[in-house]
């Protein structure tokens, strides 16, 4: 299960913010357990210019600076779940080793 960056998913303010990515992260944990959650930031689209241009073209009205939290935020994701008392190890999964098992066993069968 992805935490996702998207102000839906995180909160019903109109801009949210790491410590909303945080809370999340604290209530998957709680509902799925460590081994089930893992970063996911939905940055792609923002990265490139292009992209960034054509997300305003097919998104009128939306502010994609105010619908995800703060991209220059996310190196700090790390030092927040530290804050919050998340331990080594679970943060480490939700960071990579998560994804990193799950695709391994996709590709280690090819």
């Amino acid at each position: 299960m992805t935490v996702c960056s998207a102000l839906s998913f995180l909160t019903p303010k109109t801009q949210p913010c790491l410590d909303d990515f945080v809370k999340h992260c604290e209530y998957l944990l709680e509902l799925v357990g460590p081994e089930a959650v893992a970063i996911g930031l939905d940055m792609s689209e923002m990265s490139d210019p292009a992209r960034h241009e054509k997300w305003h073209r097919d998104n009128p009205g939306l502010d994609p600076d105010g619908y995800f939290f703060p991209y220059h935020e996310a190196h700090m994701v790390g030092m927040e779940l530290v804050k919050a008392g998340i331990d080594d190890r679970t943060i480490r999964l939700i960071l990579g080793e998560n994804w990193a098992r799950i695709f391994s066993g996709i590709w280690d069968k090819k």
